[in-house]
C-alpha cells in the first residue's frame, strides 16, 4: 500500500462519523494523534530531500538521497561524502542564484489593499479604512512585507514551501486605557456627550485617557499620568518551516484545497497555560508529559536549531529533576505541541480547532468561528485555515503538494561547475609550484631552491642544469564547459541582465523597459504568481482577525485626507463585508524606479495630448510615492485645502450646520494653476454615489464651489464650447471679411498713387525736354552772336 493510501485509510478510520468535538478528550486526543501519525510517513520521504536542500545552500556538494529518514535521526535519509566540507572555496551559485530570484521578485516593494465588494460609498470608506488599519497592523507588528516575503521565498527555495501562521493574542499589548471623546467630556462612559447640552456632540474629538479620580470613581484626563492600564488583542505571525505542517487530507493539492491543517508549535509552558487556562489545572505527571513530548520527523527543523537542541537539554535536564519529585515543570520550560484547524464542512458546519500535545493530551478544543457584526446583524461564521502557503515551484512529476525548490535542478549543475572550478585551482596551483629535477651529483640542496633572501647559491656546473616540472596547457574547453553552465543555470532561474533589472542603454522609455522585463520573467511567472498567492491569503487571515477579535475600539493614527495627522477610533465591525485584498496598483512590478518614472512621463504625455486635466495630478502623485513613501500630493497645501474640505462635506449635514461655511472662498481658488486640481477633486466628488444621497441644500455650495473652479480654470462643458467654437468662426469670417475690405481699399490707394506718380513723372519728363529744348535753342543764339560779330578777313575800309 501507498503512503497516500495508507494516510487515507488512517484518516478514513479516524473519521468515523464521531464528532471530535463531543468525544471524551482522551479518546480525541488519540485519535488526533493516530492521524499525525498517518501524515508521518510521506514527511519522511520529503525531510532527506530538504536536508539535501539546506546542505546544497550551504555549499556541500555530493550530497545524496538514500531514503526516508528514521524517527532517530533526520539526517539518516541523506549520504554526506567524507571530506564535503573542506573543500576548496568555489562560488556556491545555487545560494546565489536563489538568493537572486528571491531579490529580483521583492525589488519592487509588494503592498496590499482591501477591496471594497460594491461601489456603495459606505463599502468604499470600509475597504479604505481597512487598508489603513492592514498598514497599521504590520507596523505595529513589525511585519515588513517585503522582508516577510524575502524570509518566505529564501526558506521556499530550500524546503520548496513555507507557512505564514497568523493567531491573536490576547495578552499581546499592555497600554493605556483610552478613547476618542468630546474636549469637555469626563464620563468614560459616555465619552461623546458634550457635559454642556447632554447631547451626542458631532466633534471634533480628541483622545483622553481613563483614570482613577481622588474619589475613586473613573474620569477622561488629557494626560497619561494614571491611566488605567489594559491588555489589548495582538495579531502576531509565524513563519513555519514544512516540517511542522501537515496538510490533511494527504491527497490535499496546497493549503487552499485542503479541509485542515497541523500546525506543530514550539512555546513556553506559561504561555500555553495563558491560552489554554485549563493546562495550568494538569497535575506535575500530565505536565512533565506534555513537556517531554517530541516530534518523530523533522523536529529540530521545528525551530532554530539552537533553540531545539536547548529545548532537549531542558527537557531531559526536567526530567532528571522530576524523578522521584512531584515538582511541576517550570514555565519557562520549552513545549512542542500540535493545532488541527479545520474548515467548515458538512461534519462541522462552524470549523474546529484542536491543540494536541502528548498523545493522550487534548489541551484545547472548540469550534473554529467567531460572531460577528451587531445588533440585529450579529451571527456567527466560520473561518478560514490560519496558514497561508510560500510554494517555489509547483511539481508537475510527483504532485507534491509542497512543491520543488530550484536547488533540485541547480545543484546538479552546480556540482559540475565547482568539479571543473577545482580543477581549474589545482592545475593552477601545480603551475605555480612546478616539481624541481636535481640532478644527482648536484651539490644545491632541496631547502636551498626557497631562499630569496640574495644569498649566493653554489651549484656543481658539470652536474647538469635543473630541470623544471613541465605543466600541460590547461584546456579551454573546461572553462568554456563552466561558462556554458553557469548561463544555463541563470536561464534556468530566469535571471538574465534583464529580468534582473539591469540597465541597458539600448531601452529608451518606460514602456520599452517593462515589455523587456515581461518577456525576461517568462521563467520566474509561476513563482511571481505563488507569491502573489501568498500575499493575498495573507492578507485575507489578518482581515478576518481583525474583524472577528478587535471587539473593543482601539485608536488608528493615520495622516488624513486634508495632510493633517488624525486619531479615527476603529474595531472589527467598522471592516462591515471587507473580506478580500489584493495587489495594489504599481505594486510588485519588479521594474526599476526610473522605468517607473519613465513610465509615468510617457502616460502624461498621452493624457496631455488628450487633453485629460487630471494627467498631471496622476502623474505628480504616482511619482512622488516613487521618491519617498511618505512625501505625495498631500503635501500640497491646495490639495489638502479641497481634500479637508470634500471629506468634510462627505460627513454629510448635521443639524444647525452651514454648508456654506465648507466652501468658504480664498483668493487662492482663482489661481489659474490651483482652479484645475480644484474642480478635477470636486468633480470626483459629485460624481460619488453620495452626491445622490445628500439633501440638494447640502450639495448646492459644492456646486458652485465646482463650478467657480471650473471658470477660473477656464474649463467648459460641450455647449459652452460649441457656443464658443461658433463665436470663433463667426470672429474669423468678420475677421476675414475686414481683411478683404482693406486689401481693396490699400489695392486701389495704391492704384492711385500708381497713376498719380505715373502723371507726375510725365509732367517732369515734358518740363525737362522743354528745358533742353530751351537750353540747346540759347546755345544755338550764342553762337550765331557770335559769328556775326567776328570780322570778314580781305575788306578795308573803303570797300
Amino acid at each position: 500500500m501507498s503512503e497516500t493510501e495508507t494516510a487515507t485509510a488512517a484518516e478514513n478510520e479516524t473519521d468515523d462519523g464521531q464528532d471530535l468535538l463531543t468525544l471524551p478528550e482522551k479518546t480525541a486526543a488519540k485519535r488526533l494523534s493516530a492521524l499525525w501519525d498517518a501524515l508521518e510517513d510521506p514527511m519522511r520521504q520529503r525531510v532527506p530531500k530538504w536536508e539535501r536542500n539546506r546542505l546544497s545552500r550551504r555549499g556541500i556538494r555530493g550530497v545524496r538521497v538514500l531514503g526516508a529518514a528514521s524517527a532517530r535521526d533526520d539526517s539518516d535519509g541523506v549520504w554526506v561524502p567524507p571530506g564535503a566540507t573542506d573543500q576548496p572555496p568555489v562560488p556556491n551559485n545555487v545560494d546565489q542564484l536563489t538568493r537572486r530570484i528571491v531579490d529580483t521578485i521583492t525589488s519592487d516593494e509588494p503592498k496590499i489593499e482591501a477591496v471594497s465588494p460594491s461601489p456603495d460609498d459606505l463599502d468604499i470608506e470600509a475597504a479604505e479604512q481597512a487598508t489603513r488599519i492592514l498598514e497599521h497592523e504590520d507596523a505595529a507588528a513589525a511585519s515588513n512585507l517585503r522582508k516577510l516575503v524575502q524570509k518566505a521565498l529564501n526558506r521556499a527555495g530550500t524546503y520548496s514551501s513555507s507557512f505564514s501562521f497568523q493567531y491573536v493574542d490576547q495578552y499581546g499589548l499592555l497600554e493605556p486605557i483610552e478613547v476618542l471623546a468630546h474636549p469637555l467630556a469626563t464620563d468614560p462612559e459616555n465619552p461623546l456627550v458634550d457635559p454642556q447640552t447632554g447631547m451626542p456632540a458631532a466633534g471634533p474629538f480628541e483622545t483622553r485617557y481613563v483614570v482613577v479620580g481622588a474619589d475613586g470613581q473613573k474620569q477622561l484626563s488629557a494626560s497619561r499620568k494614571g491611566a488605567e492600564l489594559g491588555w489589548k488583542p495582538l495579531i502576531r505571525e509565524d513563519l513555519l518551516n514544512p516540517h511542522c505542517v501537515r496538510l490533511w487530507p494527504a491527497t490535499a493539492e496546497g493549503i487552499d484545497t485542503a479541509e485542515g491543517v497541523f500546525v506543530g508549535r514550539v512555546t513556553t509552558l506559561g504561555a500555553i497555560k495563558a491560552s489554554f487556562p485549563d493546562v495550568a489545572e494538569l497535575d506535575a505527571d500530565e505536565l512533565r508529559k506534555l513537556c517531554a513530548w517530541r516530534p518523530a520527523t523533522g523536529k529540530k527543523y521545528w525551530a532554530p536549531i539552537a533553540l531545539a537542541e536547548a529545548a532537549d537539554k531542558s527537557a531531559l535536564a526536567m526530567q532528571d529533576r522530576s524523578k522521584g519529585s512531584e515538582q511541576a515543570p517550570p514555565d519557562e520550560t520549552i513545549v512542542y505541541f500540535r493545532c488541527l484547524y479545520l474548515r467548515s464542512s458538512r461534519k462541522y458546519p462552524m470549523g474546529a480547532y484542536f491543540c494536541l500535545g502528548a498523545n493522550t493530551q487534548l489541551v484545547g478544543r472548540g469550534k473554529w468561528s467567531a460572531t460577528v457584526g451587531d445588533g440585529e446583524d450579529e451571527r456567527e461564521e466560520p473561518l478560514d485555515l490560519p496558514v497561508a502557503q510560500c510554494r517555489f515551484f509547483e511539481d508537475p512529476a510527483d504532485q507534491d503538494p509542497y512543491g520543488l525548490s530550484p536547488v533540485e535542478w541547480l545543484a546538479p549543475m552546480d556540482e559540475a561547475v565547482a568539479t571543473q572550478t577545482i580543477a581549474w585551482l589545482e592545475y593552477l596551483y601545480r603551475f605555480n609550484h612546478p616539481n624541481t629535477f636535481l640532478p644527482l651529483g648536484s651539490v644545491i640542496q632541496p631547502g636551498q631552491l626557497n631562499i630569496r633572501d640574495g644569498t649566493p647559491i653554489r651549484y656543481n656546473a658539470a652536474a647538469g642544469k635543473l630541470e623544471y616540472e613541465s605543466i600541460p596547457t590547461f584546456p579551454s574547453e573546461s572553462t568554456a564547459l563552466i561558462d556554458k553552465y553557469e548561463a544555463w543555470m541563470r536561464t534556468l532561474s530566469g535571471l538574465e541582465n534583464a529580468a534582473r533589472g539591469v540597465a541597458d542603454p539600448s531601452v529608451k522609455s518606460g514602456i520599452h523597459a517593462e515589455r523587456i522585463i515581461e518577456q525576461a520573467l517568462v521563467a520566474l511567472t509561476q513563482v511571481v504568481s505563488n507569491v502573489q498567492d501568498f500575499l493575498l491569503r495573507r492578507g485575507r487571515i489578518r482581515l478576518q482577525l481583525i474583524a472577528t477579535h478587535y471587539t473593543a475600539p482601539r485608536l488608528l493614527r493615520i495622516n488624513g485626507d486634508g495632510g493633517l495627522p488624525q486619531v479615527r477610533a476603529f474595531q472589527g465591525a467598522d471592516l462591515r463585508t471587507i473580506r478580500d485584498v489584493r495587489l495594489q496598483r504599481n505594486s510588485m512590478t519588479m521594474l526599476t524606479r526610473s522605468a517607473k518614472v519613465s513610465m509615468l512621463r510617457d502616460e502624461l504625455t498621452l493624457g496631455m495630448q488628450a487633453n485629460d486635466p487630471s494627467a498631471y495630478l496622476r502623474y505628480r502623485t504616482q511619482a512622488a510615492s516613487l521618491t519617498d513613501a511618505i512625501a505625495t500630493q498631500d503635501d500640497d497645501p491646495h490639495m489638502q485645502r479641497v481634500q479637508r474640505q470634500v471629506t468634510e462635506w462627505r460627513r454629510g449635514p448635521k443639524e444647525g450646520a452651514d454648508p456654506n461655511t465648507i466652501w468658504a472662498v480664498l483668493p487662492v481658488d482663482d489661481d489659474p494653476t490651483v482652479a484645475p486640481m480644484r474642480a478635477y477633486r470636486l468633480g470626483r466628488a459629485i460624481a460619488s454615489d453620495r452626491f445622490t444621497k445628500f439633501p440638494p441644500d447640502w450639495n448646492q455650495p459644492l456646486v458652485a464651489a465646482y463650478q467657480a473652479a471650473r471658470q477660473a480654470a477656464g474649463m467648459m462643458n460641450a455647449a459652452e464650447q460649441a457656443q464658443s467654437q461658433q463665436q470663433a468662426t463667426q470672429a474669423q469670417a468678420q475677421a476675414e471679411a475686414q481683411s478683404t475690405g482693406q486689401q481693396q481699399q490699400m489695392d486701389a490707394q495704391n492704384e492711385q498713387a500708381k497713376q498719380q506718380q505715373a502723371h507726375a513723372n510725365k509732367l517732369e519728363e515734358i518740363v525737362v525736354t522743354e528745358q533742353v529744348k530751351t537750353a540747346a535753342q540759347m546755345e544755338v543764339d550764342a553762337q550765331r552772336a557770335a559769328v556775326h560779330a567776328m570780322p570778314v578777313a580781305g575788306m578795308g575800309e573803303d570797300y
